[in-house]
């Protein structure tokens, strides 16, 4: 892992946690917590505290953050902690003034510039939600996205996580990464309708572990809402933990995002919900009891005997679990020949080969030994699963015959 990593713009810390993620972590030192109140002007020079990069200050988008254009032309939202002034806007701009004259003071706003900040500050509250002009654009809820990332070889990197908001109601949420029921990240922020944010990033090994994304939260009414006696909150929660057999469904174009990605729903509408008028049992019919004629049945049963033939004949799956033992003396007792590439293709060989029969006979589970060492043997195999459609889940987890020497593969076949 590079010391330090820029993902989608966003400045990160390239401080590893123990368990070797790579998430969005923000800390305070008493070098930072000096920075941690300093405001930027539009056109302040800056430096990047992590990277090094220096740039300059293009947007102001909330207390916490501006948006800086790099000296590579890239334009990233940055936490303000995270960044040092160089320079400010008023000493680049008075830079060639000579000592001891300072420059004339600005002229007042005229009407027009004072109309024009009113309006951007109408827009700014308008974005965030809080404004009574109802968004009348379709609502199409709250979802999570899950964006790959490959490496030179084409093979899948890692995921950036995504909180989309393409609805017209702002939301409050907290969103938690768990990692073997430790909580490896966790924020909680407003997300403004139409509104998109980065949350982290999840290395594809991690959907060989025990992985849970978990968001909860809640729609945030309006006035005229809140006032409403039959008013119910909206409230969502979502629990998803992500396998590998996510990666056969494929990706879709997220809205907002604009790129291909992994969809999760969480909440399929953010329209808020009304209790029921009047006494609930009378709005629940009970459906009649039908009679059953013991005779009709009979009848019945008689004339569809030849559907039974119809009928589609069931999936046989063997009971037995599969076993394939890896070592290379298992498969080859004369070895001591072979060189370190030549042993892992003979491996290979014997794994594939086996798992080719096991999907063949439909079988549920298959458990391949490959044995602790390098891991060499291991990767290999994981990226071969990942070619299998059938496979659903595979996972290296603690066995209590071989330990962390083998890993389970469950198979999942269409009717």
């Amino acid at each position: 892992m590079q010391p330090n990593r820029r993902f989608r713009g966003l400045v990160v810390s390239g401080q590893p946690c123990k368990t070797g993620c790579r998430f969005f972590s923000v800390y305070h030192s008493p070098a930072m917590s000096k920075k941690q109140f300093q405001r930027f002007n539009l056109g302040d020079k800056v430096k990047l505290i992590f990277t090094e990069e220096t740039g300059s200050v293009i947007r102001i988008m909330d207390a916490e953050s501006v948006l800086v254009r790099l000296t590579d032309g890239d334009e990233i939202p940055v936490f303000t902690e995270h960044l040092q002034l160089i320079e400010s806007k008023a000493a680049l701009t008075n830079k060639d003034v000579p000592p001891g004259k300072q420059p004339p003071p600005p002229p007042p706003p005229t009407k027009k510039e004072i109309q024009q900040k009113k309006e951007a500050s109408v827009k700014k509250l308008m974005e965030i939600g809080l404004h009574t002009n109802e968004d009348t654009g379709p609502d199409n809820g709250l979802h999570l996205a899950l964006q790959p990332f490959l490496k030179p070889d084409g093979m899948i990197d890692y995921f950036l996580v995504y909180f989309i908001n393409n609805s017209p109601r702002p939301v409050k949420f907290t969103y938690e990464t768990e990692l073997n029921d430790e909580v490896v990240f966790s924020i909680t922020k407003t997300l403004p309708a139409r509104d998109i944010i980065i949350l982290n990033d999840i290395p594809l090994d991690w959907l060989n572990e025990r992985l849970l994304l978990l968001t909860q939260g809640e729609v945030l009414p309006t006035a005229a809402q809140k006032e409403e006696p039959d008013f119910v909150p909206v409230t969502f929660y979502k629990s998803y933990t992500p396998k590998a057999k996510l990666l056969h469904k494929g990706t879709q174009l997220m809205p907002l995002l604009n790129k291909q990605a992994y969809a999760v729903p969480v909440l399929a509408s953010t329209t808020a919900k009304k209790q029921p008028v009047g006494n609930p049992q009378e709005q629940i019919q009970p459906e009649p009891e039908k009679y059953i004629d013991p005779a009709q049945l009979k009848v019945n049963m008689l004339l569809n005997t030849d559907n039974k033939e119809e009928k589609h004949a069931k999936t046989v799956i063997n009971a037995e679990e599969r076993v394939i033992d890896l070592h290379i003396e298992k498969l080859q007792p004369n070895y001591r020949h072979l060189t370190n590439s030549q042993i892992l293709q003979i491996q290979l060989t014997a794994f594939e080969k086996s798992l080719n029969d096991a999907i063949k006979k439909h079988e549920k589970t298959m458990v391949v030994i490959h044995g602790k060492g390098t891991g060499k043997l291991r990767s290999e195999i994981f990226n071969l699963l990942r070619n299998y459609p059938q496979v659903a889940n595979f996972a290296n987890d603690f066995h209590h015959k071989y330990e962390f020497g083998a890993t389970i593969i469950d198979f999942q076949y269409e009717n």
